[in-house]
C-alpha cells in the first residue's frame, strides 16, 4: 500500500460500520432533527487525554512493537506569515518563531488501546493492540518515521508461557478468555452497547461478532 512497508503488522480494525453509523445518524438529524450521539474525542477533563511522548512511554512495553521517533512526529507551531498577511498576501516561506504548540492524543489502556474514541469490539475485547500509526520499516529507509493513513496491529499472546518468554505485560489470550465462545459473548455485548448508544447500527452487530471470530482465529493460530 502506497508502496511503503510498515514495521508492524497494518491496523486490522475494520471502522466500516462506523461510517455506516454516521452517515445514519447524520440522515436522522437532517431529515428528522435527531440530535446525534456524543463525539468521544480526548478530553484533558475526564483524563481520556494524554501526550504523546506519555502515550509512546506507556506502549514502549509491549515487545515487538515498533514506534515513531517522538522528534519526527507531525507538529504544528506559530509561523509569522509576514507584513501584509493581514491583508491576504502572505510571505512564502512563513517563518516559524516559537516552540510546537503543545500535542495530545487518547491515553491508552493496560493492552495500549486508546480509552478515547468510539472503542470498536475489537479495541475494547481486545487480541491485539492497535495504534493508529505504523513507522516505517528500517528497510525501506526513514526509520522513525510514520506512514500515512496506516496504522499498526501487535497480536496478544497466546497463552503464559508465549506470554512469558517476551516478559510482555500484557495479559495473554488464556487469561482474558476462558475459552472461544466468552470471548465471542463479550464481543457481541460490546457491539450491542455501542448499537444502543447508536454509533453501530444494530444490522452490523453481526458483523463485528464475524470479524472478531476470525481475528482471534488468526491470532490464536487454530483458525476461525
Amino acid at each position: 500500500m502506497f508502496g511503503s512497508r510498515g514495521a508492524n503488522w497494518l491496523n486490522v480494525v475494520d471502522y466500516r460500520p462506523l461510517f455506516r453509523a454516521a452517515l445514519e445518524n447524520l440522515r436522522m438529524w437532517i431529515a428528522e432533527g435527531v440530535e446525534p450521539p456524543a463525539s468521544m474525542f480526548p478530553r484533558a477533563e475526564n483524563g481520556s487525554a494524554a501526550t504523546r511522548e506519555e502515550v509512546l512511554d506507556s506502549l514502549a512495553a509491549i515487545p515487538g512493537m515498533s514506534l515513531p521517533r517522538a522528534d519526527r512526529l507531525p507538529a504544528i507551531a506559530p509561523m509569522d506569515l509576514g507584513e501584509h498577511a493581514g491583508a491576504g498576501v502572505p510571505d512564502f516561506p512563513a517563518r516559524f518563531v516559537g516552540e510546537p504548540y503543545p500535542t495530545c492524543v487518547s491515553a491508552v489502556d493496560p493492552t495500549g488501546n486508546e480509552i478515547a474514541g468510539i472503542r470498536m469490539p475489537d479495541v475494547a475485547i481486545p487480541v491485539a493492540t492497535h495504534a493508529g500509526f505504523n513507522p516505517r520499516h528500517p528497510d525501506s529507509g526513514g526509520e522513525g518515521q510514520i506512514l500515512e493513513y496506516l496504522g499498526s496491529t501487535v497480536p496478544l499472546a497466546p497463552d503464559t508461557g508465549a506470554r512469558a518468554k517476551t516478559a510482555d505485560p500484557r495479559p495473554s489470550l488464556a487469561e482474558r478468555y476462558a475459552s472461544r465462545d466468552a470471548y465471542l459473548t463479550a464481543v457481541r455485548a460490546a457491539a450491542e452497547l455501542l448499537a444502543d448508544a447508536r454509533y453501530l447500527l444494530p444490522a452490523d452487530i453481526e458483523l463485528c461478532v464475524a470479524l472478531a471470530r476470525d481475528r482471534l482465529g488468526a491470532v490464536s493460530g487454530r483458525g476461525a
